[in-house]
């Protein structure tokens, strides 16, 4: 039986036409990644709740397959240590996106929003609201409750 996260990335699969074989390799790679021992807050947990919040606001994203793309890609590569996590997962992303031979424009689009995250400011990017309400979505956890918000704070410790 598949969870909520693994049922949305098979729709994303859906509307991409990959197939099941390239669908559950790169569900692999995915989980496997947000799955690491020294994630305590950068994990699958982190990516299901992106994607309660873009369920509230997907009516004002227009790209809303890249948006979800850059949701399970974003920090799919995750070192407390390293400095260019971003950047790795781009890579992996670009991966994925040759594999599956997605169109050029769009895979810059997604890698450019997963950039972004390096410093959670907005840059010139192809569509600045979707990456206005992607940041947005990667932040929301500053402004959540004050439980959730202290988790968050000792998740993102234990991680460095």
């Amino acid at each position: 039986q598949k969870n909520l996260l693994q049922k949305k990335w098979s729709e994303v699969c859906g509307l991409l036409s990959v197939s099941a074989t390239i669908e559950n390799k790169w569900w692999s790679t995915i989980s496997n990644h947000y799955q690491e021992p020294h994630r305590h807050y950068h994990n699958l947990s982190h990516i299901e709740d992106l994607f309660e919040k873009f369920e509230e606001i997907q009516e004002k994203i227009s790209s809303k397959l890249l948006v979800q793309l850059t949701i399970f890609f974003h920090d799919v590569i995750y070192d407390p240590k390293r400095h260019d996590n971003e950047a790795e997962s781009g890579l992996l992303f670009k991966e994925f996106a040759e594999e599956i031979r997605f169109d050029k424009e769009k895979e810059k689009e997604v890698v450019g929003l997963i950039l972004l995250t390096k410093s959670h400011t907005e840059a010139k990017v192809e569509n600045e609201s979707d990456a206005a309400y992607f940041l947005d979505l990667d932040l929301s956890i500053l402004g959540s409750e004050e439980k959730k918000y202290k988790a968050y704070i000792e998740n993102v410790r234990k991680e460095y």
